[in-house]
Protein backbone atom coordinates (compact mmCIF):
# COMPACT_ATOMS: atom_id res chain seq x y z
CA UNK A 1 0.00 0.00 0.00
CA UNK A 2 0.85 3.23 -0.77
CA UNK A 3 0.03 6.52 1.20
CA UNK A 4 0.40 9.70 0.00
CA UNK A 5 1.63 12.59 2.42
CA UNK A 6 0.63 15.71 0.93
CA UNK A 7 -2.92 14.64 -0.58
CA UNK A 8 -3.85 12.00 2.62
CA UNK A 9 -5.00 9.50 -0.56
CA UNK A 10 -3.97 5.53 -0.10
CA UNK A 11 -3.36 3.70 -3.52
CA UNK A 12 -2.97 -0.26 -3.24
CA UNK A 13 -0.53 -2.52 -4.96
CA UNK A 14 -1.46 -6.20 -4.54
CA UNK A 15 -1.63 -7.46 -7.72
CA UNK A 16 -5.30 -6.45 -8.63
CA UNK A 17 -5.38 -5.25 -12.15
CA UNK A 18 -8.04 -2.37 -11.55
CA UNK A 19 -7.36 1.19 -12.02
CA UNK A 20 -4.73 1.18 -9.15
CA UNK A 21 -1.38 2.21 -10.16
CA UNK A 22 2.11 -0.69 -9.68
CA UNK A 23 4.70 2.46 -8.64
CA UNK A 24 4.19 4.75 -5.32
CA UNK A 25 3.78 8.32 -6.99
CA UNK A 26 6.32 10.93 -6.28
CA UNK A 27 5.65 12.16 -2.58
CA UNK A 28 4.83 9.10 -1.21
CA UNK A 29 6.47 6.10 0.76
CA UNK A 30 5.78 2.40 1.27
CA UNK A 31 4.05 0.74 4.31
CA UNK A 32 2.83 -2.59 5.14
CA UNK A 33 -0.67 -2.48 7.66
CA UNK A 34 -0.66 -5.83 10.49
CA UNK A 35 -2.34 -8.95 8.91
CA UNK A 36 -4.61 -8.71 12.08
CA UNK A 37 -5.33 -5.14 10.89
CA UNK A 38 -5.58 -5.39 7.44
CA UNK A 39 -7.81 -8.55 7.76
CA UNK A 40 -9.90 -6.71 10.09
CA UNK A 41 -11.14 -4.37 7.37
CA UNK A 42 -14.02 -7.03 5.68
CA UNK A 43 -14.49 -9.36 8.68
CA UNK A 44 -18.03 -10.08 9.46
CA UNK A 45 -19.33 -9.14 5.47
CA UNK A 46 -20.99 -11.53 3.53
CA UNK A 47 -22.01 -10.61 -0.30
CA UNK A 48 -24.25 -12.78 -2.45
CA UNK A 49 -22.05 -13.04 -5.90
CA UNK A 50 -22.16 -14.18 -9.61
CA UNK A 51 -19.55 -15.64 -10.79
CA UNK A 52 -19.18 -15.96 -14.89
CA UNK A 53 -16.57 -17.64 -16.32
CA UNK A 54 -14.50 -14.86 -18.97
CA UNK A 55 -15.64 -15.64 -22.27
CA UNK A 56 -18.86 -17.12 -21.36
CA UNK A 57 -22.73 -16.42 -20.18
CA UNK A 58 -23.54 -18.47 -17.29
CA UNK A 59 -23.09 -17.30 -13.89
CA UNK A 60 -22.77 -19.65 -10.83
CA UNK A 61 -24.01 -17.73 -7.56
CA UNK A 62 -22.13 -17.80 -4.38
CA UNK A 63 -21.60 -16.37 -1.11
CA UNK A 64 -18.61 -14.98 -0.01
CA UNK A 65 -17.62 -14.90 3.39
CA UNK A 66 -15.26 -12.65 5.39
CA UNK A 67 -14.91 -14.18 8.67
CA UNK A 68 -11.77 -14.58 11.36
CA UNK A 69 -9.24 -13.29 8.58
CA UNK A 70 -10.17 -15.74 6.21
CA UNK A 71 -12.47 -15.75 2.95
CA UNK A 72 -15.01 -18.56 1.61
CA UNK A 73 -16.72 -18.90 -1.60
CA UNK A 74 -19.75 -21.53 -0.76
CA UNK A 75 -19.94 -22.39 -4.57
CA UNK A 76 -16.89 -24.11 -4.26
CA UNK A 77 -17.21 -25.79 -1.00
CA UNK A 78 -18.67 -28.76 -2.20
CA UNK A 79 -15.43 -29.45 -4.55
CA UNK A 80 -13.03 -28.97 -1.30
CA UNK A 81 -12.41 -25.67 -1.39
CA UNK A 82 -12.58 -24.07 1.94
CA UNK A 83 -11.48 -21.07 3.23
CA UNK A 84 -7.92 -19.06 2.76
CA UNK A 85 -7.09 -15.94 4.39
CA UNK A 86 -7.19 -12.42 2.84
CA UNK A 87 -5.83 -9.42 3.41
CA UNK A 88 -7.35 -6.27 2.43
CA UNK A 89 -6.13 -2.01 2.27
CA UNK A 90 -8.45 0.64 1.85
CA UNK A 91 -7.65 1.95 -1.87
CA UNK A 92 -9.22 4.97 -1.72
CA UNK A 93 -12.22 6.86 0.04
CA UNK A 94 -14.63 4.00 -0.03
CA UNK A 95 -12.97 1.50 -1.53
CA UNK A 96 -11.24 -1.64 -0.05
CA UNK A 97 -9.32 -3.58 -2.30
CA UNK A 98 -8.49 -7.26 -1.50
CA UNK A 99 -6.59 -11.09 -2.46
CA UNK A 100 -7.25 -14.47 -1.15
CA UNK A 101 -5.38 -17.78 -2.03
CA UNK A 102 -8.17 -20.69 -1.35
CA UNK A 103 -6.33 -24.10 -1.68
CA UNK A 104 -8.34 -26.95 -2.46
CA UNK A 105 -7.86 -29.31 0.74
CA UNK A 106 -6.80 -32.50 -1.21
CA UNK A 107 -4.50 -30.85 -3.62
CA UNK A 108 -2.69 -28.30 -2.49
CA UNK A 109 -1.11 -27.40 -6.25
CA UNK A 110 -4.95 -26.55 -7.09
CA UNK A 111 -6.15 -23.04 -6.16
CA UNK A 112 -8.33 -19.95 -6.32
CA UNK A 113 -6.46 -16.36 -6.44
CA UNK A 114 -9.20 -13.83 -5.39
CA UNK A 115 -8.68 -10.21 -6.35
CA UNK A 116 -11.09 -7.80 -6.24
CA UNK A 117 -12.67 -4.14 -4.47
CA UNK A 118 -15.31 -3.37 -2.35
CA UNK A 119 -17.45 -0.14 -2.97
CA UNK A 120 -19.98 0.42 -0.37
CA UNK A 121 -22.30 -2.64 -1.02
CA UNK A 122 -20.93 -3.71 -3.62
CA UNK A 123 -18.15 -6.49 -4.66
CA UNK A 124 -16.33 -6.62 -8.01
CA UNK A 125 -13.70 -8.49 -9.12
CA UNK A 126 -12.06 -11.51 -10.78
CA UNK A 127 -10.50 -15.08 -9.52
CA UNK A 128 -8.55 -17.18 -11.38
CA UNK A 129 -8.43 -21.39 -11.17
CA UNK A 130 -5.55 -22.83 -11.53
CA UNK A 131 -5.61 -26.72 -11.62
CA UNK A 132 -3.38 -28.75 -10.63
CA UNK A 133 -2.20 -29.20 -14.12
CA UNK A 134 -1.18 -25.69 -14.18
CA UNK A 135 -4.15 -24.98 -16.69
CA UNK A 136 -5.77 -21.47 -15.28
CA UNK A 137 -9.53 -20.87 -15.86
CA UNK A 138 -10.53 -16.84 -15.28
CA UNK A 139 -14.07 -15.73 -13.40
CA UNK A 140 -15.39 -12.65 -12.98
CA UNK A 141 -17.29 -11.79 -9.92
CA UNK A 142 -20.24 -9.19 -8.89
CA UNK A 143 -22.59 -8.83 -6.56
CA UNK A 144 -23.87 -6.98 -3.45
CA UNK A 145 -23.30 -6.90 0.56
CA UNK A 146 -26.37 -9.17 2.47
CA UNK A 147 -28.48 -6.93 4.10
CA UNK A 148 -27.56 -7.36 8.24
Amino acid sequence: MYVTCARRSHRANHGFHGNWRPAAPPGSFRMSLPPSVAASLLDGKVFEAELTEVGHATATPSRLVFRGGTLVATAYQDRGFGEGPYTAVRARPGTIGFTSRVTQGQRPDEFHEWSGEIRGRQILGRMVWTHADGHQIEYAFQGRRRSD
